[in-house]
């Protein structure tokens, strides 16, 4: 018994001697991947993927704020907000936005094209590669339905009787984990 802790203990302080002799490379970054920030403090980044040409395109819009920001009142705005942009058309024609829609969802991978959680809202677009058109109407939808949403009561309605695309993370929101980051 005594012969077991001494080798457990002689262990135990050859492998924490060894441990801090062991250095880790410090990590470089890809130069594939750019980054920036605009001046209007919008921060982009992109990862150029020239060795699968097949590649889609996704562009995510993260806005960093959710129901965790709304007041009594305006509970149910993060989901409402995003619900209402869908339905418009982002200063394209309807046919235009409907296309982007349809082209803009990965058969491969769907993944919702709005997702909110507590702290943000992102919005989910891919797109096929080579298609510079769609990348342009994309980005003027998105700058447009974020920028310039245009809330009526008509709007409401027409968002209301339309099928919810917004997603909600996470889907189970009395899991113990989501909990605990709330509390910090």
């Amino acid at each position: 018994m005594q012969g077991t802790k001494i080798r457990l203990l002689a262990g135990g302080l050859l492998m924490m001697a060894t441990a801090g002799y062991v250095q880790a490379d410090a990590l470089q970054p890809d130069p594939a991947w750019q980054q920036g920030t605009l001046s209007n403090g919008l921060q982009w980044q992109v990862l150029t993927t020239p060795q699968r040409p097949s590649d889609r395109v996704e562009i995510r819009l993260l806005v960093n704020t959710g129901s965790l920001a709304e007041s009594t009142q305006q509970s149910g705005y993060s989901h409402a907000i995003p619900r209402i942009a869908l339905t418009q058309s982002g200063g394209l024609d309807a046919a235009q936005a409907r296309s982007l829609w349809q082209q803009g969802i990965d058969p491969k991978r769907p993944m919702p094209p709005v997702i909110v959680s507590y702290d943000t809202t992102l919005f989910n677009l891919s797109l096929p590669n080579n298609r510079n058109d769609l990348l342009k109407e994309a980005l003027s939808y998105l700058a447009n339905a974020t920028g310039k949403l245009t809330i009526t009561p008509e709007t409401i309605n027409h968002a209301l009787q339309s099928q919810d695309m917004v997603a909600t993370w996470p889907a189970d929101t009395k899991e113990g984990w989501w909990r605990y980051r709330l509390k910090g």
